[in-house]
C-alpha cells in the first residue's frame, strides 16, 4: 500500500500487517470465555449454520460459504446487505455466548440508516454508510457513533480511501469528548482496509481479501461488537449515563459534569476538552482536605455545598512534560 506522506492532507502515518494490527486490536481473551473457543471454531460454526446470516433480494446466504461478496457490492443496497450479514454474524456469536463472560455479552447494532441522509449531530452533512452504535439509545447520531464502515464497489486509490477514512474519524473526534482514538474500515469489493486515527497520527493496514483471510474479518467484527469500549477508543474515567455525566478522577474523586465548554476541532494536536463541572456532596467533602479546604479555609463544608469547576483535559508529549 503506497501513500505519499508529503501529502499535506496525509496525518501523520504508520502502515501495519493485517493480523499484527487486528490481534493487537482485539486480543482473544476480550473476545472469548475461555480457550475452548477460537475464531476457527466460530468460522466452522458459521459454515455450517442453517439460518439466514444474509439476505439481499432474492439472495439468501444460509451459511458463510454461500455470501457473494462480489455480487453483494453491486447490488443497489449494498449498505443493508453488509449490515445484515455483519449484525447476523454478531448476533450468532451472542447466541453462542461466545463473549467474555466476564463482560456481559451486550451486542452492539449495525445501521446502514445514514446511507443516503446525513447523520444527526455534527457539523457537517456526511452520510456514514454502515456505523456500529449501542443496542439501546440514539443510532443515528455521531455523538454515538462506536465505529465507521465505508463499503465500496468501484476502484479507489490508496490515498481516496485513506482520506475518507480520516474524514470520517474526524467528524468523530469533533463530537465525541471522550474519545482517545477512533477505529474505521472500508470494504471495497472483497478487500478490507482497516485504520485507527488519534491525536497523533493514524495506523492504517494494507488491503486485505476477506475471503481468503475471513479469521481476520471475523475478529473486527466481533471485537467492534463485544469489546469493552476502552478497545473501541473510550476514556473510561468519563462515565455517561442518560441521566449524568461523571469524571472519576484520582485527585478529586467523582466530579459531575455539566457541560463540554470546549472540544478541539482539530483531529491532530492536543485534542484538548473543557468541562464546566462541580463538586457537591460527599466528593466535595474528600476532596476539601486534598486541595480545596487550604485555599478556601472551609473547616466544616457542608454536604449541601458545591463547588464550581472548570476541567481541563489534554495530551502531552511525556517527552516533553
Amino acid at each position: 500500500m503506497s501513500l505519499d506522506r508529503e501529502d499535506s492532507r496525509i496525518f501523520t502515518l504508520s502502515v501495519v500487517e493485517p493480523k499484527l494490527f487486528i490481534d493487537s486490536l482485539f486480543p482473544l481473551g476480550i473476545i472469548f470465555q475461555d480457550d475452548r473457543f477460537s475464531l476457527e471454531d466460530f468460522l466452522d460454526f458459521l459454515q455450517v449454520k442453517k439460518h439466514e446470516l444474509f439476505k439481499s433480494g432474492s439472495t439468501v446466504a444460509t451459511n458463510w460459504e454461500q455470501w457473494d461478496i462480489f455480487e453483494t457490492m453491486t447490488h443497489p443496497n449494498q449498505e443493508d446487505a453488509v449490515k445484515d450479514f455483519i449484525q447476523n454474524i454478531a448476533q450468532s456469536a451472542e447466541k453462542r455466548q461466545l463473549t467474555n463472560e466476564t463482560v456481559p455479552p451486550i451486542c452492539r447494532s449495525w445501521s446502514s440508516a445514514n446511507k443516503n441522509h446525513p447523520a444527526r449531530g455534527g457539523d457537517v452533512n456526511r452520510k456514514p454508510d454502515l456505523v456500529c452504535t449501542d443496542p439501546i439509545g440514539v443510532s443515528d447520531d455521531w455523538r454515538h457513533f462506536r465505529a465507521l464502515v465505508e463499503i465500496k464497489s468501484g476502484e479507489l486509490t490508496p490515498r481516496s480511501v485513506y482520506l475518507l477514512l480520516q474524514e470520517r474519524a474526524a467528524v468523530i473526534f469533533r463530537h465525541q469528548d471522550r474519545r482517545r482514538f477512533v477505529l474505521t474500515f472500508a470494504l471495497i469489493k472483497h478487500e478490507m482496509i482497516i485504520a485507527l486515527f488519534d491525536r497523533g497520527g493514524s495506523v492504517i493496514s494494507p488491503p486485505f481479501n476477506i475471503i481468503d483471510r475471513p479469521l481476520l474479518f471475523l475478529k473486527v467484527v466481533l471485537g467492534l461488537s463485544f469489546a469493552p469500549e476502552e478497545y473501541l477508543g473510550y476514556d473510561t474515567t468519563i462515565i455517561t449515563r442518560p441521566s449524568f455525566r461523571i469524571i472519576n478522577s484520582r485527585f478529586l474523586g467523582r466530579v459531575t459534569i455539566h457541560c463540554t465548554l470546549f472540544l478541539a476541532d482539530r483531529m491532530d494536536g492536543r485534542g484538548t476538552v473543557v468541562w464546566l463541572a462541580v463538586l457537591e456532596g460527599d466528593a466535595l467533602t474528600a476532596a476539601l482536605p486534598k486541595l480545596i479546604q487550604s485555599y478556601f479555609h472551609w473547616s466544616s463544608p457542608s454536604r449541601h455545598m458545591s463547588l464550581p469547576l472548570v476541567v481541563k483535559d489534554a495530551w502531552i508529549d511525556e517527552k516533553n512534560s
